[in-house]
């Protein structure tokens, strides 16, 4: 190992210290989201433990792995066992400068959705549980892969059950971003309308003048220069294509002929890969887009 890598993982040990404890956090809380501890959501922890066999002679893996083997030597975790386990982390979680509260909450999401999706199988009772989770930590909207996760869920959940299809799309949804938790990659059909329902901001706040916008897809209510005229109309600027400072990406309601193969287009798709970076562009379905126009009106 090169002085300088030695030298980084000494500066930074404190943020990756932090960034596992947040995530066994998370993982504590999908598991249990819905009151039920499945055999392998029981091996998502160990998987956690595993992972960190390496270092697990030193603090604080020392306290919390055989903490964590012993919790789950009856094949479940009870209250008190998670909360011991929350309480040793919260222990060694250091007060940093470099880490804020939404960096955390976003790795307890990230741990959250290993939990639940560990046995293969998301359920209605651990929607519901992270639909709450997430409604409990609204400061993290326009930060990737919140508005995603919540656009998704709002949209498979409306009817209150989850088909099939949805199931397919949660799955594949979650693996996306998933996999140095669980090797499970599924390769299923997907319903190209749905996923792109679920790239979008639910239920998202809009913002005009001086913003820009980005036009993709084929609208309901017109054409694109006709859409376009609504953003000029209150002062937006429109972009013709998805960089960086771009604040909207609006994505037209019939979706594009050019889509028939993909979920969707390389617009949608750049502007998420922004996301990934941490750029707050919002992706706004065309009628949520028309809602705020008709609230300016």
């Amino acid at each position: 190992m090169h002085q300088e890598e030695i030298e980084y993982i000494h500066f930074a040990a404190p943020q990756i210290l932090d960034k596992e404890l947040h995530t066994l956090e998370g993982i504590l809380k999908g598991i249990a989201i819905d009151n039920k501890i499945t055999s392998a959501e029981i091996q998502a922890l160990l998987g956690w433990c595993d992972r960190h066999q390496a270092v697990s002679h030193k603090s604080p893996f020392n306290e919390i792995i055989p903490l964590i083997k012993k919790a789950v030597e009856d094949g479940n975790v009870d209250e008190e066992e998670k909360e011991d386990i929350q309480w040793l982390c919260q222990k060694y979680i250091t007060p940093n400068k470099y880490y804020d509260h939404i960096t955390s909450d976003m790795q307890r999401l990230h741990g959250i959705l290993a939990g639940i999706v560990a046995d293969g199988k998301i359920t209605e009772d651990e929607l519901k549980g992270l639909q709450n989770w997430l409604s409990d930590h609204e400061q993290l909207r326009t930060i990737w892969p919140f508005d995603e996760i919540d656009s998704l869920i709002t949209e498979i959940m409306s009817d209150g059950v989850i088909d099939e299809q949805e199931h397919h799309v949660l799955v594949n949804f979650c693996n996306q971003f998933l996999a140095e938790h669980t090797s499970m990659i599924l390769d299923l059909p997907i319903e190209s309308d749905l996923l792109r329902q679920g790239v979008c901001s639910a239920m998202p706040t809009l913002e005009f003048e001086n913003k820009k916008f980005c036009l993709t897809g084929s609208f309901e209510h017109g054409t694109k220069n006709e859409v376009s005229k609504i953003v000029k109309e209150f002062k937006g600027n429109l972009s013709k294509g998805v960089r960086k400072d771009l604040d909207y990406l609006i994505i037209g309601g019939k979706g594009s002929e050019c889509w028939a193969f993909a979920c969707y287009g390389r617009k949608v798709e750049k502007a998420m890969n922004y996301r990934k970076d941490g750029l707050q562009i919002q992706i706004v379905h065309e009628f949520d887009f028309m809602d705020a126009v008709e609230d300016l009106r």
